[in-house]
């Protein structure tokens, strides 16, 4: 009578909470009442020649449909089971009612995945929680789409595996395993990950919830082969059907464009709201991240058609990573990353802190490890290079690393590669205090650099003007003037020729002058220097407004060139009080000089004051170099249009250095251009990084074109940063101090280099 209470007559489902739930599964505690009649079945099932016993030969098989290893089973030479006497011990190990797992699988194919994986390569149950003597596949599915016991919407497919005493997470949180420990433990992890590998099987989502510890042996296994991926040279499967983002590597993430946003969402549309919320794209400043995850037809291949990347191939160096992430977890204390409980990136930032992973993230991230050997043994997994990753060896680490094999009293070998380690450490540790000791020592300083620069320009209201113009002391000539550069005979250089090299030495002339006074302003606004900033100012006060009248030209900023309209208009503006006007608009014009300073350097910068020909001779480009060399500083410069973000949190000073910044320019457009003309000009979408920019280009293929070239020059700008990173940590490394560095990277020395350049700016839009 009580059975009939029982899901399917024979398990008592407990009635708390799900021992696990995610979007694409349900795991409950359950007890079997059946397994003791299960115990005799299998032992019928197996005495092949009804002899009424086993004996050693036949317990293999056994025990693995049993969801046991043999050496658990193990009798002594001669020696054989009776009926009795196997149920007795199977009752021993296991219980008289069984203490079980239900694995409820909300999306069949990852059913489908998860027995593929354990009957195609017969996993070994020293490693691999196994499954158990259970109902039919169609037993389980009518009693599952006839109960509400699970709730609705669980599924029609699951299996039955042995109940954990502990899983990892839970080892951690209540034991709170000292470093030997974690040593046995992480031992075992990684001898489990090692069998999976040589059954060419990637697990795909190693993670403390994946761990579990059978009370069996009180040894660890893995579960959870649902995200299993099969590796081989030709067809092999991919990885992220199913995941846990905060422990992928780097390869497994994508950043999407407002289009590829578009398409990513288009080929996801449907699934249910569960796994939309899990798959969705991470959102900040603009970028958007997600996962290389996808989905699968019924008969298990993968759907590409749609996706806006390219999927990522099952390689050991993905449970690698996971390695790592799990061996920092244990020894730090703390996720590598921010996540949830099911170990998913909390929001974007996370996901952009593993999709960049770079050598210099792993040492500044990894040194919070107090150990030397566990820091060594996890800087060599979490490596970004997949292919250097995949060089890792299970066994070699297990039998020789220092962590597994700490150093005894007179061991002079394992002591000498320990000491090598820790001397390598300190000298990486040295790098870092002298590349990047604002961004350790002053975060505070950082954040107010950041505050400055917000308050001190466009404060809190958003652009929606050109903010790409020049202010010149005269009127440009209508037409392209007539200058071209002609090599030297010698072939020693060029010289400017034509009708209008007078001209093209004037604007150029003006044009370096605005450029060493917006250098001065880029220096002092990452020093978070309100005196330095409102010294440039001053002085483009007085070395550069003069006479009664100037001229405000909009930049087209594809193109490079100031606008110069044909015919009437009221573009170039006269402005007729110079002194008043001017000091207020040139904190944006500094947007407009850095954006150029990027697209072609010194030949960029001076043509936006109309200087005539796509090149400067080099007698000319000397003078200019070092100023362009700041300008180009992403932290100099890019906060200032990024007015629609937020200031972030901690410690901002309410008091503004120039707040009305923004508002003099809107002012100003609405005196002179009351319809907002702004000479043709149009707002575009950059899509290669999600910007905004102004152009009179309407031919599809120039705008496109421009737009390549433009995100052409921003990689060769972030390549030509990290050359000149290496090169500063190359010199603290043999003894040089950080801040002897050549005037072409002040800002980045002053800011701790690219990446803290890079987090002090904001995408302009």
């Amino acid at each position: 009578m009580q059975k009939a209470l029982f899901f399917l007559g024979r398990y008592d489902v407990d009635k708390g909470p799900p021992e696990h739930r995610s979007a694409t599964s349900l795991v409950v505690r359950a007890v079997d009442h059946e397994a003791a009649d299960d115990y005799g079945k299998l032992f019928d099932e197996f005495d092949k020649d009804g002899s009424g016993t086993l004996d050693s030969n036949e317990l293999g098989a056994l025990a693995t449909k049993l969801g046991t290893n043999v050496e658990i089973l193990k009798l002594e030479d001669g020696q054989s089971y009776t009926r009795k006497a196997f149920v007795a011990k199977c009752q021993r190990l296991f219980g008289k009612e069984r203490k079980v797992v239900l694995k409820i699988f909300q999306v069949e194919e990852q059913w489908r995945n998860e027995k593929r994986g354990r009957d195609d390569q017969q996993l070994d149950a020293r490693y691999v929680v196994q499954t158990i003597p259970a109902p039919t596949d169609d037993e389980f599915a009518k009693a599952l789409g006839e109960t509400n016991l699970f709730g609705e919407g669980v599924g029609s497919r699951a299996i039955v595996m042995d109940a954990a005493n502990r899983n990892l997470f839970q080892i951690y949180q209540s034991e709170r395993p000292d470093l030997n420990k974690v040593r046995m433990l992480m031992q075992q992890v990684m001898e489990c990950v090692q069998h999976l590998h040589e059954k060419r099987l990637v697990h795909g989502d190693i993670k403390m919830l994946n761990v579990v510890r059978l009370s069996l042996d009180n040894r660890l296994r893995l579960i959870d082969l649902d995200a299993a991926a099969k590796v081989s040279r030709h067809d092999g499967d991919y990885v992220c059907a199913k995941f846990s983002s905060a422990i992928l590597p780097p390869e497994c993430f994508a950043k999407l464009n407002a289009d590829q946003v578009t398409k990513f969402e288009a080929y996801f549309e449907g699934v249910d709201t569960e796994l939309r919320e899990k798959v969705a794209p991470k959102t900040k400043h603009g970028a958007s991240y997600v996962v290389k995850t996808f989905s699968l037809t019924d008969d298990g291949a993968p759907k590409i058609d749609g996706l806006p990347y390219e999927l990522v191939e099952a390689s050991v160096a993905v449970d690698y990573w996971s390695l790592g992430a799990l061996l920092f977890q244990l020894v730090a204390g703390e996720p590598l990353v921010p996540s949830n409980r099911d170990d998913d990136c909390v929001n974007a930032k996370s996901m952009a802190i593993l999709a960049s992973w770079n050598d210099h993230a792993a040492k500044k991230n990894l040194a919070v490890i107090k150990d030397a050997a566990a820091r060594d043994l996890a800087s060599k997994l979490l490596v970004r290079d997949p292919d250097e990753r995949a060089e890792f060896s299970i066994a070699d680490t297990l039998a020789a690393h220092p962590f597994f094999k700490p150093p005894k009293p007179g061991d002079v070998a394992t002591q000498e590669k320990l000491d090598k380690i820790i001397e390598q450490q300190e000298k990486d540790s040295k790098k870092l205090d002298a590349i990047l000791s604002l961004s350790e020592k002053h975060r505070d300083e950082l954040r107010q650099t950041r505050s400055t620069l917000m308050r001190a320009i466009y404060e809190a209201t958003e652009v929606s003007t050109p903010t790409a113009f020049v202010v010149l002391k005269e009127r440009l000539p209508a037409g392209e003037a007539s200058v071209e550069l002609t090599l030297n005979d010698d072939g020693t250089g060029f010289v400017v020729e034509g009708e209008a090299v007078d001209e093209a030495k004037d604007r150029y002339e003006e044009s370096k002058t605005w450029l060493n006074l917006c250098a001065r302003f880029g220096r002092g606004v990452a020093k978070c220097s309100p005196s330095a900033i409102a010294e440039a100012v001053a002085g483009a006060c007085e070395e550069l407004v003069v006479g009664e009248e100037m001229w405000l030209y909009l930049i087209d900023e594809l193109t490079g060139k100031p606008v110069v309209p044909e015919g009437e208009s009221i573009y170039p503006i006269r402005i007729t009080k110079p002194a008043e006007v001017v000091s207020k608009l040139l904190p944006a014009m500094q947007v407009g000089l850095h954006a150029a300073s990027l697209v072609n350097g010194v030949a960029g910068v001076v043509r936006l004051f109309g200087y005539p020909c796509p090149k400067v001779p080099e007698a000319w480009r000397e003078g200019a170099q070092n100023s362009v060399e700041v300008l180009k500083q992403e932290s100099s410069v890019e906060a200032f249009g990024a007015v629609h973000e937020k200031v972030q949190d901690g410690g901002e000073e309410t008091e503004t250095v120039r707040g009305a910044a923004l508002r003099e320019l809107e002012a100003f457009y609405a005196k002179y251009d009351p319809d907002r003309e702004y000479a043709g000009l149009r707002r575009i979408g950059d899509p290669s990084d999600g910007t905004a920019v102004w152009t009179l280009l309407t031919d599809p293929e120039e705008v496109k074109a421009a737009i390549e070239k433009r995100a052409a020059q921003r990689r060769a700008e972030a390549r030509r940063h990290d050359e000149r990173f290496q090169e500063l940590m190359d010199n603290a490394e043999a003894g040089a101090p950080a801040a002897a560095t050549t005037p072409a990277m002040p800002i980045a020395a002053a800011g701790g280099g690219p990446s803290a350049a890079r987090a002090l700016a904001s995408p302009r839009r």
